[in-house]
């Protein structure tokens, strides 16, 4: 089944749920339905019709469930996410806002993945801050952020309990453990000289007395559970 899939605005017209999904979902005690989006594959074959084509992704409040032409729903449930992979970036013409991109991959702990992406005209950065005009792709990518906070939400206790142990924990070059972030070219930085964590400019950026030191360099896009290590990072600081 292919992943790459791009969200297809619908408008207004509304999306069938089918028994099936509605199954599953109250199989997997995933809660009650929020959305729903038609997603497309991004290459079609001559042979491919246009249902075969189309993915249906039903967002319900504990989880997604993704239907494609033929094919049984499969459930991703937040408290089954191993990683969650993230990006949203905005572009701008002749220095003026033109639109936004985001990209979310999921990935379940028996290694299915669902990924989406889409373009969107982002309210906080249009002359339509309040506009209740928001298209399916708008849509899309507020609910992604609020899927990415929810499934780090329920990986923080046993992100946690592991760092409680000693252990280290690994978010692409980002090693981070109770003693500090670990780098190569740095050594062990302690929490308590690192003063801000934040992403910007694409990477995550730690800020230690008043410089930002280079302890990433992968785009935030290709880190795993960037939310978590963000969340994780305040409490380690603060505990420092």
């Amino acid at each position: 089944m292919p992943t790459g899939l791009q969200i297809l605005d619908t408008k207004d017209a509304p999306i069938p749920v089918s028994d099936a999904v509605r199954e599953a979902a109250q199989q997997q005690g995933i809660g009650a339905l929020i959305e729903s989006f038609v997603l497309v594959t991004k290459v079609r074959s001559l042979t491919q019709n246009k249902d075969a084509e189309k993915v249906s992704v039903h967002a319900f409040e504990h989880g997604l469930v993704r239907e494609a032409h033929a094919s049984q729903p499969e459930v991703f449930r937040w408290d089954g996410i191993e990683t969650v992979n993230q990006s949203v970036t905005h572009q701008y013409r002749n220095s003026a806002y033109y639109e936004s991109m985001f990209y979310y991959k999921l990935r379940r702990r028996d290694g299915l993945e669902l990924e989406i992406r889409g373009e969107y005209k982002d309210p906080k950065h249009t002359r339509f801050r309040d506009s209740a005009l928001k298209s399916k792709r708008t849509h899309c990518a507020e609910l992604g952020e609020v899927m990415s906070r929810r499934i780090a939400s329920e990986q923080l206790a046993d992100a946690k309990a592991a760092l409680a142990r000693g252990e280290r924990l690994t978010f692409a070059d980002v090693v981070i453990s109770t003693e500090g972030v670990h780098s190569r070219k740095h050594g062990t930085v302690p929490w308590g000289q690192i003063r801000d964590v934040k992403v910007s400019n694409g990477v995550v950026q730690f800020q230690k007395e008043g410089k930002f030191l280079s302890l990433s360099s992968t785009p935030v896009g290709k880190i795993p559970n960037v939310i978590l290590l963000l969340d994780l990072t305040d409490a380690l600081r603060e505990a420092s």
